[in-house]
């Protein structure tokens, strides 16, 4: 066990220290990567288990148990062991948000991982970069579907700032497929071509390939002064390409907005609008149902927001809400129904609440189905405490179970995926033991909502609601026993869960010291077990 420094002494039943199960998320700052040593893999990286002080500095750290070769050959760790040096080293330089226990500053330890980076392929610096004139300057950015449904495209800006897009309507798996140009400043422009210079672009290899499977082809191509010098990238932007061309392939999109097309946002009405498209017409219709039903919920939170944003303008705009469109997007959804009551649905399971808010002022939210309601209901409600009570309100059965369990269950599955749902767990809490939602309820693994918990808040709301601390699990686990964060572990004992249950004391403490336990170490000493 680490040791403790001075400042960790604490008042009486506040421990000193706690483990903090999801403490590499709580990362301000510090480097993700070691120096001066090489990995062979993607995934090559070394754990590391680090005591932070109550102001978020590292004070302690040595090697984990464990470090990740996950790919199979040749992407592995070749040879013996990653060395730890650099790993420590690097995980020492971290800064964290300071950690609370019941309302008190406290200590916290917890494994973080360090990769170990695989040596970038070498960029040519000395290549000669071609001279032209903007007029003579074109940037191609091509990418090719991979096996999941990645966006396909092609887009193309001039040195003078003309943007053009294209994709192909029947494969493409964008959010507005076609032609489309656009403008950006010239000085956009030039600062894109001053990039290809910077990054060597006239140095990088023509083609790069990795021993990978699903990954889209990217095609990035320039032509200037006569010369046109095309890079290849069969690894789909994979870390084993170097990181100029990487750079290069992120910043054509970021400056073409090619997510006005791809995907769908704010900028997208205007692209519409510019295009004379007709807001109420079919077409814009099934426009918005094919973004929805290529949507990931997985997606990153920004990309939420902006589609989110995409369809509240497409309803501003005056969509056709009552168009029949194709919504098959989960075992509830039917094949045909309303665009507005689709979109609703949409606006329950992303917790969008200003999406929400207005689906529900135009009547859509009660026309959704009960089953929808419900499934909706059980998913989480997206997180969202407003979206929550709005479903209950228009009828959402409190006790439904969806794919994780009921709503408890999909709370805790979904806590490291929603948006700062940990500082509103309490108001979400209150809305469940109001709503009566069971704690007790068994999905399909058999698992109740207590276990396998990461959330603090969660568990204390659970306990509020009357769950049974000592229930097993599928498995036969105890929630103690399936829990692997110190907090919560701490939390049931004293809320009277029994250390004896399940697997027995034993069990509880070789986990505890497996996980890096302190606090519930030092319980199970005060009561000499």
């Amino acid at each position: 066990m680490l040791g403790l420094s001075a400042g960790a002494r604490a008042k009486p039943d506040i421990p000193g220290t706690v483990g903090v199960a999801t403490l590499e998320g709580e990362r301000l700052s510090g480097p993700l990567f070691a120096s001066g040593v090489e990995g062979h893999s993607i995934l090559d990286s070394v754990t590391v288990i680090v005591t932070v002080d109550r102001d978020g500095r590292v004070i302690a750290a040595e090697p984990g148990e464990h470090s990740m070769r996950n790919l199979p050959p040749p992407l592995v760790w070749r040879g013996a062991e990653p060395p730890p040096g650099p790993a420590i080293a690097a995980a020492r330089q971290w800064r964290f948000r300071p950690q609370q226990f019941e309302g008190h500053p406290v200590q916290a330890i917890g494994a973080i991982r360090i990769g170990y980076p695989v040596p970038e392929q070498p960029v040519d610096e000395q290549a000669v970069f071609p001279e032209g004139s903007p007029a003579d300057t074109e940037i191609t950015l091509e990418r090719t579907s991979c096996f999941v449904g990645c966006p396909m495209y092609t887009v193309t800006v001039n040195g003078e700032g003309r943007v053009r897009f294209s994709a192909d309507p029947a494969t493409s798996h964008v959010a507005l497929p076609g032609v489309h140009d656009a403008q950006i400043s010239p000085q956009a422009a030039t600062e894109l071509i001053d990039a290809f210079r910077d990054h060597h672009f006239a140095g990088l290899q023509p083609m790069y390939r990795a021993d990978l499977s699903d990954t889209a082809t990217i095609i990035l191509t320039l032509k200037r002064g006569g010369r046109t010098i095309r890079v290849t990238d069969l690894t789909g932007g994979f870390v084993t390409t170097p990181k100029a061309l990487r750079t290069l392939q992120s910043e054509v999109d970021r400056v073409t907005d090619t997510d006005r097309w791809t995907y769908g946002n704010a900028q997208t009405i205007a692209a519409m609008k510019a295009q004379g498209m007709d807001f109420a017409s079919a077409e814009i219709a099934e426009i918005a149902a094919s973004v929805i039903r290529r949507h990931s919920f997985d997606a990153p939170l920004e990309r939420q927001r902006d589609v989110g944003a995409f369809l509240r303008g497409l309803v501003e705009q005056g969509a056709a809400l009552e168009m029949p469109v194709n919504g098959r997007t989960g075992e509830t959804i039917p094949p045909k129904l309303p665009l507005g009551r689709l979109i609703a649905h949409f606006s329950t399971m992303t917790g969008d609440e200003a999406l929400f808010s207005e689906m529900n002022r135009r009547g859509y939210v009660a026309r959704m189905t009960a089953e929808e309601r419900d499934s909706a209901f059980a998913a989480g409600a997206g997180c969202n405490v407003a979206v929550a009570r709005g479903l209950l309100s228009a009828g959402a059965d409190p006790q439904a179970q969806g794919e994780w369990g009921n709503a408890w269950h999909a709370l805790g599955a979904r806590s490291g995926f929603c948006e700062d749902v940990e500082a509103r767990m309490d108001a979400f809490v209150d809305v469940m033991i109001a709503a009566r939602v069971s704690p007790g309820a068994v999905n399909e693994a058999g698992d109740m909502p207590l276990h396998s918990l990461r959330s603090l808040a969660l568990a204390r709301g659970l306990i509020r609601a009357g769950a049974r601390l000592d229930a097993q699990a599928g498995d036969g686990a105890t929630a103690l026993l399936s829990t692997d964060d110190d907090r919560i572990a701490l939390t049931l004992l004293r809320a009277g869960a029994d250390p004896h249950a399940g697997a027995g004391v034993g069990a509880l403490r070789a986990r505890a010291v497996e996980y890096h336990w302190p606090a519930t170490l030092a319980w199970l000493d005060a009561k000499g077990l």
